[in-house]
Formats: structure tokens, C-alpha cells, sequence
């Protein structure tokens, strides 16, 4: 017998744990706030079996910084709606291969595909130091990649996407012999909610990632923006590209003999092809 939460016929509405609202049988995000529906109803029925049951397991769960990304085809409804499904499905193909391709190439990892929607998360189960960096050097490339692939129409593929970074919570959920590595949290919802937001061609992001990277990213401030869902306004940040890498020199001040010892002894490596 299934615990309580768990999902029950493939035709039930799947109730948003979150929210409440309920969704299609087969959602993977809630359709009122953007909350992981299939995984939050996983977890709470797991935690209210018996650990001897045929429930989930979900162990290792951890709390961690992470930065999340959404991205989607631009207009990708319209071309499933005059494109042969055949079409379509070499689309998807192509634009997954894309996408992954980047998110490994950035260090990050693709957590879930949802028709032309990709989550992928930078700092999880791997963090390096500079994720949300990642993150948006990732987002830029895929607009880049997008730009490189043909749609149903034979135009250039456009994406529109969502980042942002802030505490979420890990876990590897297992059932039926496999296992899956997940994150949850408002930081996921938010990434969810800016991709949503966003028109094609677009990178949003939220302010406390514009904040933590502002020496690195070129941002236009969108304002304050009420996103569904969430119950006050928040700054969304528009990336126009990344500022150029500081080259700054300081002059040297009252070190005229040091200046001229220092380049007398490049002169002398540089005529005897012999390092100091």
C-alpha cells in the first residue's frame, strides 16, 4: 500500500506540497509556484513509511550553496504545434547534446529535463569556489550554442533563461534499484520563475547572485518584479555580458633604480636565452 503524498494514478492531480495547487499527474514542477512537485511528494512519503518498507530511501541530504539554472526554447510551443513530431524530437536531441556539453564544460551538472526545459546546477554534488561565475559564463555559452542550431523552421535556435544561487537542500533519492542525485529549495523555485520571466535571448538573475558577481558580470537592473508564487517583489538583474578582466597597472613611484636593475636583467635572460 502507498504512504500518504505518494503518487497514486497515473490520471490524479499531483498536489503541490508547497502550495497547494494542483497539478497535471505527470508535472515535475508546480505550475502556481514553480516548487519540484514528484520529488517533494517522494520525500514526504518516504518519511512516513517505515524505513523497512519498499519507500524511497533518500540518504546523504545536506544542506549546501548551490546555483541554479533554467533554460527553454524560445517559441518552442508554436514549433511543436506546426512541426512534425519526427522534427521535433531531432530538435530536442540536438539541443540537449548542446546544452549538456556546456553545463560539463562549466563544471556544472544537468539535474532534469522537462520537454525543451533544462535544470542544471553548478556546486552541487560538486562546488568549486566560483559557481555562480560558472553559472553565467555557462549561460552566455548556450545562447552561443542555441545561436549554432537550427529550429523546425531552419532558423537559428533562441533560449531564455532563469540563474540563481542561494542555500538548497541535497539528497540522493533511491527506488527500484536506482538512484537519483537532487536539489530542492527557494532557490530552485526562483531560478524557475526568472527563467519564466525572461524573453528570448535572455539571461536573468537574481540580485543576490548580481551582487556576488558584479566585478565580473555587465547587468541591466530589470527592478523589482512580482514573480508568481512568491510572496514579495525581487530585484531581477538582465546579464548583457561579462566586464573585461582588470589590467590595471600601478606605476612605480621613487623606483627608478629598482625599475632599471629589473630590466637590465630581462636584457641579460633575453641575450643568453638563460633564466636569473
Amino acid at each position: 500500500m502507498m504512504g500518504p503524498g505518494a503518487p497514486t494514478d497515473p490520471g490524479t492531480p499531483m498536489l503541490c506540497p508547497r502550495c497547494r495547487h494542483p497539478n497535471r499527474a505527470q508535472a515535475k514542477f508546480c505550475d502556481e509556484c514553480g516548487a519540484p512537485v514528484q520529488l517533494a511528494q517522494v520525500m514526504r512519503a518516504a518519511a512516513a513509511l517505515p524505513r523497512d518498507s519498499t519507500a524511497p530511501d533518500i540518504d546523504r541530504a545536506d544542506r549546501r550553496q548551490a546555483t541554479v539554472l533554467f533554460t527553454d526554447i524560445s517559441g518552442y510551443t508554436a514549433q511543436c504545434a506546426r512541426s512534425d513530431p519526427e522534427q521535433v524530437q531531432a530538435l530536442l536531441g540536438r539541443f540537449y547534446a548542446a546544452m549538456d556539453g556546456v553545463v560539463e564544460a562549466y563544471g556544472g551538472r544537468v539535474f532534469d529535463r522537462a520537454g525543451d526545459a533544462v535544470m542544471a546546477v553548478f556546486g552541487a554534488p560538486v562546488a568549486h569556489g566560483n559557481d555562480g561565475e560558472r553559472a553565467v559564463r555557462a549561460a552566455l555559452e548556450m545562447h552561443s550554442a542555441a545561436a549554432g542550431l537550427a529550429d523546425c523552421d531552419g532558423q537559428p535556435l533562441r533560449l531564455h533563461i532563469g540563474i540563481a544561487s542561494g542555500e538548497v537542500v541535497a539528497a540522493v533519492i533511491g527506488a527500484g534499484g536506482k538512484s537519483k542525485y537532487s536539489v530542492t529549495g527557494d532557490t530552485v523555485n526562483l531560478a524557475a520563475r526568472l527563467d519564466a520571466l525572461a524573453a528570448a535571448g535572455d539571461t536573468l538573475i537574481a540580485d543576490a547572485l548580481y551582487r556576488s558577481l558584479a566585478r565580473v558580470v555587465e547587468a541591466r537592473s530589470l527592478g523589482e518584479q512580482a514573480l508568481k508564487g512568491l510572496a514579495v517583489p525581487v530585484p531581477v538583474w538582465q546579464v548583457t555580458g561579462l566586464r573585461a578582466a582588470a589590467g590595471e597597472r600601478a606605476p612605480l613611484v621613487g623606483r627608478d633604480a629598482e625599475l632599471a636593475r629589473l630590466m637590465a636583467a630581462l636584457e641579460t635572460a633575453r641575450d643568453s636565452s638563460l633564466g636569473l
